[in-house]
């Protein structure tokens, strides 16, 4: 175990003075790196996440966020084992896009003092994917010039992420701990909210802190993967242009998916291929996304494996939805509806199952 610490701060301190030397080299590349990675917050970071970190604690204190949790309870219990108030992070996480997920689950597992962990646990594993807006412009406009594609990317991702919770359930799912109820467990939805000054001043106080957060994680991240690239230009493989920007795309989207996505644009492949790969991308999120989540939870003490279960797991259904989608995608919306019909209809049978057991009882 102590060779292991070793070998890993050696090749830690290497890692650095690689960086450190190729900065000191070169400080015009690294400015023009540094410049381009301010313009991805700038232009896609900061618009699209800090509306929503703005709002979303205030979402979470409100009468909607009460009604959604009733609504969503039943359908959230059988599909994912987890309390309807949970289910209002996949909601939150598709609309507002990661890391608005987490911040939920955290908001939650706070309000609730700390209570059905498991389910926090469960919930993060699929409640953090790409929002609707960067589907549609980052992916659909940008790369492809075509808002369908952004969208039908958007809700394979969200497909993707409804599969993955139901098989994290499967793996992770601890009987032994009980389902929150999101009209009765939680103490603060039986208290009546009142939004003063003090806590808009402290949403916007956090908000900044949250979205510079944000950005100095990808910006950090989008510096590592381009020094990263420039140091395996000696390789012989990427002597060809095609190779060269396809092994880009790649480092891009493992390190930090807003530049991973932005490089499609000038790879020279086949659109289907394209897709896939952005497929591929969102799913995974990137390095710099889960620093984000680990962030956020820092002081939570849940456990990431099912976290990073799930993100494996979204990537190779994402994966295979795309493949098939794309070429046949009105089979995959006709089993999409096909598969909430189901969900629907299971629910109906439980719901018709529990009536009678209950009259059966009464009779007795």
């Amino acid at each position: 175990m102590n060779n292991i610490k070793k070998i890993n701060k050696f090749l830690f301190s290497v890692f650095v003075i690689a960086f450190m030397l190729y900065i000191i080299k070169y400080p015009q590349s690294s400015s023009d790196i540094v410049l381009k990675g301010l313009n991805i917050c700038y232009i896609v970071i900061i618009p699209v996440i800090f509306p929503f970190l703005a709002f979303s604690k205030l979402f979470i204190n409100s009468s909607f966020f009460k009604i959604l949790s009733r609504i969503f309870d039943k359908p959230s219990q059988i599909l994912f084992g987890i309390s309807g108030e949970y289910a209002n992070a996949l909601l939150i996480g598709g609309i507002a896009g990661f890391p608005m997920g987490a911040k939920t689950v955290k908001e939650i597992y706070l309000r609730n003092n700390h209570k059905y962990k498991n389910e926090a646990e469960r919930t993060l594993a699929f409640c953090n994917n790409c929002s609707v807006s960067f589907a549609v412009s980052a992916a659909g406009m940008l790369v492809f010039n075509n808002i369908k594609i952004g969208f039908y990317l958007f809700f394979i991702q969200l497909i993707s992420a409804v599969i993955t919770g139901t098989i994290i359930k499967i793996i992770f799912y601890d009987k032994n701990k009980n389902i929150g109820a999101p009209f009765a467990a939680p103490v603060y939805m039986n208290k009546k909210i009142e939004i003063e000054k003090s806590s808009v001043a402290e949403m916007i106080s956090e908000s900044v802190t949250g979205i510079l957060n944000i950005c100095g994680t990808v910006l950090f991240f989008y510096i590592v993967a381009n020094i990263l690239f420039e140091y395996l230009n000696f390789l012989p493989v990427l002597t060809d242009p095609i190779n060269r920007q396809f092994i880009k795309t790649i480092v891009s989207g493992i390190f930090e998916i807003s530049s991973g996505i932005n490089s499609l644009v000038n790879l020279n492949i086949s659109e289907y291929y394209k897709i896939i790969l952005a497929s591929i991308i969102l799913s995974w999120t990137g390095i710099s996304v889960h620093f984000q989540i680990i962030h956020i939870i820092k002081d939570l003490k849940i456990s990431l494996k099912p976290y990073f279960t799930g993100k494996i797991i979204h990537g190779i259904i994402s994966l295979v939805i795309s493949v098939i989608a794309f070429k046949t995608i009105i089979i995959l919306f006709a089993a999409v509806l096909i598969f909430i019909a189901g969900v629907f209809v299971f629910y109906l049978f439980e719901k018709s199952l529990k009536n009678r057991k209950m009259q059966y009882n009464k009779k007795l």
